[in-house]
């Protein structure tokens, strides 16, 4: 729990931690510190007890399986609950009118949008794997098919931004230069000198007027009030998870809204600059280590492939963390998996340096097995 990625990620919470003594709101910071911190040691646990990458493979899957359950609850709720699930304020919203989001359980747009994305790339990974062939085309392409439909219809526009990023990691690491050309030629100027564009810039608007779109859907002003929060307190904030709702939204009025709708605002409005040292070096280490695997071999094996997905979804967390809480909030799975990825093949590496002699099934893999 006190080394790699993940020792950097209890050090926030250990800082998070360490702010209930100075809080806005004490009770809210210790228990919102102490579930982070039991989220991390699980998954430091969990890499303790994993030894292979077919293992952590399932791991993986089982996370992503566990968003697909809750897309399909919100599905579901679709035929139970039409009006509150497609049009959650009530009226209609933007080109498509609908706007999808998750009743029982409460499952916000945001978050809908975010695990469609999400499931989006990760299909689309497997069916465009970093080397061979996917073994199981049918099932991955209905799976984007499914999510990107999702994502389309949760309207997020943070969501689509990330994963149109994320699909430029993906071509960019498995170099696949004649469909990036492709997109970038062809699809790109279509979009932006046809009618199309019009429709598309429609849509991105969301009916919302040039003034409110200028704030970012009136975070720009959330982000304001707590820089302005942040230059009080720079070393030390106004207590984790607590400050941006009560020291900042309470105290002009905004009762309704949560978060600051940002991990780095809501890091250094509550905690300082000591917090948001030990988040980014967690976040930036991560980063720092999977393209570097990526770029150190070309093989097909199943650990290249698991660090090329896992930089796909980093690509789309990244983004989203400027504008929404993604990183440092209960429960970061999607988060987590991703730095617990890195962390797994940086132990691998070391262990194999010491004692390098492989197991059978974690040689280099087939196509099929890579991707399937």
């Amino acid at each position: 729990m006190f080394r790699g990625f993940i020792g950097a990620l209890t050090a926030f919470g250990i800082v998070s931690l360490a702010s209930t003594a100075w809080s806005v709101y004490p009770a809210w910071t210790l228990y919102k510190s102490c579930e982070y911190l039991l989220d991390v040691a699980l998954l430091a646990a969990i890499l303790v007890t994993i030894r292979s990458a077919r293992a952590y493979k399932h791991f993986v899957n089982w996370t992503w399986v566990l968003y697909g359950l809750l897309l399909l609850s919100v599905w579901l709720g679709v035929v139970v609950w039409p009006q509150q699930e497609l049009y959650p304020v009530g009226f209609k919203i933007g080109l498509l009118g609908v706007r999808l989001t998750g009743v029982v359980p409460d499952v916000s747009s945001n978050d809908v949008g975010t695990f469609g994305a999400i499931l989006a790339l990760v299909s689309l990974c497997r069916l465009l794997p970093i080397a061979g062939r996917s073994s199981e085309r049918i099932w991955y392409t209905l799976l984007f098919t499914a999510s990107t439909a999702t994502m389309i219809l949760s309207q997020t526009r943070s969501a689509m931004a990330g994963f149109l990023f994320g699909v430029f990691l993906m071509l960019l690491f498995s170099k696949r230069l004649g469909l990036s050309a492709f997109l970038s030629f062809v699809v790109g100027p279509l979009l932006l000198l046809t009618s199309l564009g019009g429709l598309v810039w429609a849509f991105l608007k969301r009916g919302e007027t040039a003034q409110v779109l200028g704030t970012l859907s009136s975070r720009t002003i959330w982000w304001s009030y707590a820089l302005q929060k942040f230059l009080e307190r720079p070393l030390t904030g106004f207590g984790a998870y607590a400050a941006g709702r009560f020291a900042v939204l309470a105290t002009h009025g905004l009762t309704v809204t949560s978060t600051l709708h940002s991990d780095y605002l809501e890091i250094i409005v509550g905690t300082g600059i000591w917090g948001l040292i030990p988040a980014l070096a967690a976040l930036l280490g991560t980063w720092w280590f999977l393209v570097r695997y990526l770029q150190r071999s070309s093989e097909a094996t199943l650990e290249r492939q698991l660090a090329y997905e896992a930089v796909a979804v980093l690509g789309l967390l990244t983004f989203r963390s400027i504008f929404m809480t993604m990183l440092t909030w209960h429960p970061p799975l999607d988060f987590l998996v991703i730095l617990g990825t890195a962390e797994f093949l940086r132990r691998r590496e070391i262990r194999e340096t010491s004692h390098p002699v492989q197991a059978p099934d974690e040689s280099s893999a087939d196509a099929a097995t890579v991707c399937s």
